[in-house]
C-alpha cells in the first residue's frame, strides 16, 4: 500500500499534538517498519522544518531530517508539479502540490488530519485512524 503522508500527520508526532499523536505515530511506525510504503514530499520536509524551527536547535533539526529520511521515501517536488498544482486552482496551493506529487508517483491513499483540504482529490484521503484500520 502506497501512502502519501501529509505534513500535518508528521508534525502531530513531532510535536506530540493531542488527540492526533497516537494514531499518527502508528502510521509513521508502519512506514518505518515497511508495513506500508510511506512517502512524504520534499515540500513537506521544508514545511515541517519551518514549523519546528523555534523549538529545536540546528543539531536537533538535522536529526529530524535524518529520521524522516529513514522513516519515509522522500519524493522530490518537481517544477512541473508546481505548475500542475497552480493550474488546479485549489484553495491551498501546498495541498494541491501534495496531490499532484501523489498522482505522479501512484499513491493509493493520502493520509491527512484534514481531509477537507483534499475535497477535490480523486485519490482517497484517510485520517491516520482510518488508514490504521486498513493496515
Amino acid at each position: 500500500m502506497n501512502l502519501l503522508i501529509d505534513a500535518n500527520v508528521v508534525i502531530a508526532v513531532l510535536e506530540m499534538r493531542k488527540p492526533y499523536f497516537a494514531s499518527s505515530k502508528k502510521v509513521c511506525e508502519c512506514s518505518e517498519l515497511g508495513l506500508v510504503n510511506g512517502f512524504i514530499t520534499s515540500l513537506s520536509v521544508a514545511n515541517i522544518m519551518y514549523v519546528l524551527r523555534k523549538n529545536l536547535d540546528q543539531s536537533e533539526r538535522s536529526n529530524v531530517v535524518r529520521a524522516l529520511n529513514i522513516m519515509f521515501n522522500i519524493e522530490d517536488t518537481k517544477g512541473s508539479d508546481l505548475v500542475k498544482a497552480a493550474d488546479l486552482e485549489w484553495k491551498d496551493f501546498e495541498d494541491a502540490v501534495q496531490y499532484v506529487v501523489a498522482k505522479r508517483i501512484g499513491i493509493d491513499y493520502i493520509v491527512s488530519r484534514n481531509k477537507k483540504d483534499f475535497k477535490l482529490s480523486d485519490i482517497p484521503v484517510l485520517t491516520p485512524k482510518e488508514v490504521l484500520k486498513l493496515i
